[in-house]
């Protein structure tokens, strides 16, 4: 989703901006809603000055329950911020906050302030929200009045069709006539009679068919796709799963009631089967085991991903992504950008992920104790916390004090009929909320202040953590709290363009990114044995080590991987 067009950067970098399209029927497809989505986001870019990057799109998907933002490209995007793909301070352009959500309000109130806390900007045709602004009480007043508003919308139009159906359904059992809802993609109706569209159904029977081959839901849809070029309609995951999840292909409406459909004893033979009803269950059943095993596989890849998963760079500053590995079992990682076509100044653009993860380890365990030794630094940064806690205290009393007396001015103000004390009393109002939020402000910098030493401090693992990383990385059941602790303790890993260095950038203020430099030692046959070395400095204090990682620790480690793929 993120290889839309790239824009080269003017001399001074521009905040990078993202696009939100969305409707929920196909028939907005055919109408103007697309373009209209578009026009906007590119007008907002162009008059804030942004780099508008890519498009997230979400065509026939309701964001009515969430399905949005739990399966769909939205969902993507706020992957890609939590990953750090999408960097703070990039904008989020949507046409209105209900193409963002129409679901309830404490829903929708939470996914917008995530996004607005993990620092991205969201910007409608008509008002910027970002973090700061949110903290004003007016604002969210009137971010959760355009949510209810969206929510209630939806609710009363799904409640007016299940009415509408339950209603057509009960007409079709009493025998009172034909009002049934409206016919799929590939039925057209003609008078009473309803026709298949051939050319349709074809392309429905060969999505079956090869759902019932064992192609994933995604595979199926590209697949049609290329068959059949001239095809006005998409067919991604989502469409290709809705054929299973409703019996419309055997001429069975989808009734509704209460969001459920009917039960198999209330079904009723309206529309023309265009296939058999085995070769649909036999191609359910294969999707269902499908999801199953995909379900699986994500389970297992949390453990088989490498170490350092989002946070090692390319020296072009693209992500260094895992391989598929070979049939011996090597594991390389390799610049994404690369491999999208875009630049890379790399002369090396992959190396072998099994003497990397190895000799990182081995550093950050050293380092670990190193920095655990330092008892002073800690006995500092401990008595800095408390103090930091202290400060946070006394501002939230102050900041309690100001809005209990902003709530009285508040009261007065809408009780008040003087008309020379009114004006009095909306300075009062806004003097104390430009207070309130000033105060909130400063206990926000302090609690981000109070984490970043916490974070310092916790550095100092014991049991399963930094000092014992290297046994415990070859361990199915400890690899992945081994990747938790390194994901939440390293910003990022950069590599040279030679792929011989490093600098590891680690969560800590007060420590210099750790400078990795290592290379092969021949005369080993099957595997290289590489040489390390690493420096730091951390308050003025130099740290160095060095090592090896050997023949049998790389060796040990390529069976390990592969029997996780066995």
């Amino acid at each position: 989703m993120l290889n839309g067009k790239e824009q080269k950067s003017s001399a001074i970098s521009r905040p990078k901006a993202y696009s939100y399209v969305r409707f929920s029927s196909a028939v907005q497809e055919q109408g103007d809603s697309v373009r209209r989505q578009k026009k906007i986001a590119e007008s907002i870019a162009k008059e804030n000055n942004l780099d508008l990057q890519a498009t997230f799109r979400d065509f026939g998907i309701s964001a009515f329950r969430g399905k949005n933002a739990k399966h769909g490209s939205l969902a993507e995007f706020v992957d890609h911020v939590h990953n750090g793909n999408i960097k703070k301070g990039s904008w989020l352009i949507i046409e209105s906050l209900d193409r963002f959500s129409r679901d309830k309000l404490v829903a929708s109130t939470r996914r917008i302030t995530e996004l607005l806390e993990l620092g991205i900007v969201i910007a409608t045709k008509d008002k910027v929200y970002t973090s700061e602004s949110a903290d004003s009480f007016e604002t969210m007043i009137l971010i959760m009045a355009e949510l209810m508003r969206a929510h209630s919308e939806s609710s009363h139009k799904s409640q007016r069709v299940s009415e509408a159906n339950s209603a057509k359904r009960s007409a079709l059992v009493k025998g009172e006539g034909m009002v049934i809802p409206t016919p799929p993609w590939w039925i057209k109706r003609e008078g009473k009679e309803y026709i298949v569209i051939e050319e349709r159904a074809r392309v429905i029977r060969r999505i079956v068919h090869l759902v019932g081959k064992g192609y994933s839901l995604r595979k199926a849809g590209i697949s049609v796709q290329q068959e059949f070029p001239d095809l006005e309609r998409q067919f991604g995951s989502e469409q290709v799963r809705n054929l299973f999840q409703s019996k419309m292909v055997l001429g069975i409406p989808r009734w509704k009631s209460e969001h459920k459909e009917f039960t198999d004893g209330d079904d009723l033979l309206v529309y023309p089967a265009i296939i058999t009803e085995e070769k649909w269950i036999k191609a359910k059943l294969a999707s269902e085991k499908l999801t199953n095993l995909t379900d699986n596989r994500k389970k297992r890849s949390e453990v088989e991903e490498h170490l350092f998963k989002s946070k090692t760079l390319c020296s072009c500053g693209s992500t260094l992504s895992k391989m598929s590995p070979s049939p011996a079992g090597y594991l390389k990682i390799k610049c994404s950008g690369h491999s999208r076509g875009k630049p890379c100044d790399s002369k090396v653009k992959s190396i072998s992920l099994f003497p990397i993860e190895i000799i990182f380890c081995s550093v950050i365990s050293s380092f670990s104790c190193f920095y655990s030794n330092s008892s002073e630094k800690r006995k500092l940064e401990e008595e800095a916390i408390v103090s930091a806690k202290m400060e946070a205290a006394k501002v939230t009393e102050r900041l309690e004090t100001i809005e209990t007396r902003r709530s009285r001015a508040t009261d007065m103000l809408l009780d008040s009929d003087d008309s020379e004390l009114i004006p009095t009393l909306k300075k009062r109002v806004k003097e104390l909320d430009v207070e309130a939020n000033e105060l909130k402000r400063i206990i926000a910098d302090i609690n981000s202040r109070v984490y970043e030493m916490i974070e310092s401090v916790s550095m100092q693992v014991s049991g399963t953590g930094f000092d014992t990383l290297i046994g415990e990385i070859t361990q199915k059941k400890t690899r992945q709290i081994v990747h938790e602790n390194l994901q939440k303790y390293i910003d990022r890993i950069v590599f040279n363009s030679e792929k011989t260095a490093a600098k590891i950038h680690l969560n800590i203020p007060s420590v210099s990114p750790i400078n990795v430099t290592w290379d092969k030692v021949d005369g080993i046959p099957t595997y290289k044995m590489f040489r390390y070395s690493a420096e730091a400095c951390m308050d003025g204090e130099q740290w160095f080590t060095k090592g090896n990682a050997t023949y049998e620790q790389i060796s040990q480690y390529r069976n390990f991987m592969v029997s996780l793929r066995a």
